[in-house]
């Protein structure tokens, strides 16, 4: 049967109440589904913050010279750096000896490496030439480093020594520097490997050599007589020790 107006206005709010009171329901279960996702969205995701980029190790080159002693070309390069990552690495040097026609005769190579960070490293190239007539004019010398990852811990600083004589080797061969090494660490060094670089008055370098002592004891104190080949007479010469492998 038909529902009459009254009961249509009767049922109606009823049935409005009804309906209202689940559209409150769903929207309260949805809103608040909702503003949680809204308030995660609104609050940005924490991540795991990056670690600075690591350094690279890196070698600078200071300086290099030669000198030629017959068939045999010398030369004496110094490398150092300032950054910790270096000390370890492997330090390379290539030396190309060039003649007065700007030709390459000969390249030859030294490897060595840091013990702490500052040091002044001396990497002496010796070369044999082919030809006894050639004649070095010039060189050019490159340094680079390796990047294995896995720095080393810098050691004890070695200090580097004043030549307090330079003589005529008596035996023949160039001059003889005399320095005092002393050991400024605990431990017996022993293997150490001692770069010399002699000047003329102005500071060129004009030659050097090296010296391998076998032991230094620790705290104590050691006379190294270097035998160094020059150009020319040496006024000056500087010994830059580093510890042995």
């Amino acid at each position: 049967m038909p529902m009459s107006g009254y009961e249509m206005r009767y049922r109606s709010p009823i049935g409005s109440a009804l309906l209202l009171g689940a559209l409150a329901l769903a929207v309260s279960a949805c809103g608040g589904g909702d503003s949680g996702d809204l308030r995660r969205g609104s609050t940005p995701a924490t991540t795991k913050a990056e670690s600075p980029e690591k350094a690279q190790p890196s070698v600078e080159l200071v300086d290099a010279a030669f000198w030629q002693d017959g068939q045999i070309a010398k030369g004496i390069v110094i490398a150092t750096t300032n950054n910790p990552e270096s000390v370890g690495e492997h330090v390379t040097t290539s030396v190309n000896f060039i003649d007065q026609a700007g030709r390459t005769i000969r390249t030859d190579v030294q490897v060595d490496s840091f013990a702490w960070d500052g040091q002044q490293l001396v990497l002496p190239v010796f070369a044999s030439l082919d030809d006894p007539e050639s004649t070095v004019a010039s060189i050019d010398a490159s340094v680079s480093i390796s990047d294995h990852g896995s720095p080393q811990k810098s050691r004890p600083e070695l200090p580097v020594l004043d030549s307090e004589s330079i003589i005529e080797n008596p035996d023949g061969g160039g001059e003889l520097a005399a320095f005092t090494f002393t050991n400024p660490t605990d431990e017996d060094l022993s293997g150490l490997r001692i770069g010399v670089v002699c000047y003329d008055a102005t500071g060129k370098i004009i030659g050097g050599g090296v010296d391998y002592p076998n032991l230094a004891a620790a705290g104590k104190s050691m006379r190294i007589d270097a035998n160094v080949t020059t150009g020319v007479s040496p006024s000056s010469c500087r010994a830059f020790p580093s510890y042995g492998y």
